[in-house]
């Protein structure tokens, strides 16, 4: 598992969300695995560029994306109504591009946060407890929107 690009693809998510006024509760570590939580708006074209924007993150970045990776997202793209989720690159491509800066100081916080966190899960695995079933937050609500003050004040209500 390359940690960077899954870190990279979960600010991707984050900062669409954003965007597009949706609020994102958290970023956490869940089984091993970086993942964000949002309050999509089922079905909708912005839920659907939001699930997109991970992978056009990583396509930013690194120039490219992992198509397995992307397995859940387009799963729920479909499940909403959507098509393929390369479909929905372009649009995804543009709100990460809007929003370079934030993507950079989400990403910092999210490299910094996970080196933590798995330093907590090496320390709690040697009290026998499993570390891929352990559960850590990298960056609360609050935290997500101080990192990406650009979107002001209202988003932060909603």
């Amino acid at each position: 598992m390359d940690i960077k690009r899954r870190i990279c693809h979960e600010a991707g998510h984050a900062v669409a969300a954003l965007h597009f006024g949706l609020r994102v509760e958290r970023v956490e570590v869940f089984r091993g695995m970086p993942r964000t939580l949002i309050d999509l708006k089922c079905g909708t074209r912005e839920s659907m560029i939001v699930l997109a924007s991970g992978i056009a993150a990583e396509q930013f970045i690194f120039s490219n994306y992992d198509s397995e990776a992307c397995g859940s997202d387009q799963k729920t793209i479909s499940e909403y109504g959507g098509g393929a989720i390369q479909d929905l690159l372009h649009e995804a491509m543009a709100v990460i591009r809007s929003h370079e800066a934030c993507l950079g100081q989400m990403r910092a916080q999210l490299t910094k946060r996970w080196v933590g966190c798995q330093a907590e899960c090496e320390a709690a695995s040697n009290f026998d407890a499993d570390s891929n079933s352990l559960t850590f937050e990298l960056l609360s609500h609050h935290e997500i929107y101080h990192q990406c003050s650009e979107f002001g004040q209202g988003a932060r209500s909603k």
